[in-house]
């Protein structure tokens, strides 16, 4: 009975009209979605049988809510959300033509798991999609070892040629209380498809993605309250710069990727 109220609950909040909605009424009801996923979380409170249900159905609601809506509103690619943005992370490109939205789904666990729905500009006006989880996807870990969900800090936009635009997305995930993910995935907007499987970087083969996994504490800087060393671009965006890691620890030189008009191509000399 439980299930069917809930149900019953996100089916009426996905089902309202998305061209009625106003900005603020859309930012309510993302609130709404992840309270319900703060109320529920299996970090917190009492633990009672089909209590991590509820916690998916408000999780699957707020991407539903979103893939149903942020298409009918092309605004939201642009507004701040700054309610919202304190409890999700939101990072939009510079050209406001592609945007991320990621929330911890708040399952228990030292490894947490992240929704991301994207929002980016078509040809044929705004449209969304979700990279994770899909509908269908096992919420743990995959069978090659991947994290079961990136948050998204930051994108970096790419524009080579005229009619050619690269979106590349910082990402972060946690394994452990201690060991996490850094790393950077491309997309790339291509009429009203958005490619997010593109192979922008080549290490020995082609990839979609640069990740590596790394002691989180021990590249911390507490004076100045950040990480030391961490993947970035140079100011032209030609050079990519990964940490290398030797037994979990950033050392503190930098694997360089040059852009060659196609994809960021591994230099085989690491720089110091």
């Amino acid at each position: 009975m439980k299930k069917i109220f809930v149900a019953l609950l996100i089916l009426m909040f996905v089902s309202i009209n998305g061209y009625s909605q106003t900005t603020c009424q859309i930012e309510d009801s993302i609130l709404w979605y992840l309270n319900k996923v703060d109320q529920y979380s299996l970090y917190s409170g009492e633990y009672w049988e089909g209590k991590d249900d509820t916690l998916i159905y408000y999780n699957d609601g707020l991407r539903t809510y979103l893939l149903n809506t942020l298409e009918h509103h092309p605004q939201t690619l642009s507004v701040a959300f700054e309610r919202a943005s304190k409890l999700m992370h939101i990072t939009t490109s510079g050209d406001r033509k592609f945007r991320i939205y990621s929330w911890n789904e708040k399952s228990g666990g030292t490894m947490e798991g992240f929704y991301s729905v994207l929002q980016y500009k078509a040809a044929s006006g705004t449209k969304a999609q979700a990279i994770y989880p899909k509908p269908g996807d096992i919420r743990d870990m995959t069978d090659n070892g991947e994290a079961p969900g990136f948050w998204y800090a930051k994108i970096y936009t790419l524009k080579p040629h005229r009619n050619k635009t690269f979106y590349i997305a910082l990402r972060r995930s946690q394994l452990l209380n201690y060991l996490g993910t850094c790393g950077v995935r491309a997309f790339t907007i291509k009429g009203d498809k958005l490619n997010d499987s593109i192979k922008l970087f080549n290490n020995y083969a082609p990839s979609n993605s640069i990740d590596y996994a790394y002691d989180l504490f021990s590249n911390y800087n507490d004076k100045r309250r950040k990480e030391k060393w961490v993947v970035h671009f140079s100011r032209n965006k030609h050079k990519l710069y990964v940490p290398i890691v030797v037994d979990e620890k950033v050392s503190g030189k930098y694997l360089v990727y040059k852009f060659d008009g196609k994809c960021y191509v591994l230099k085989r000399k690491p720089d110091n």
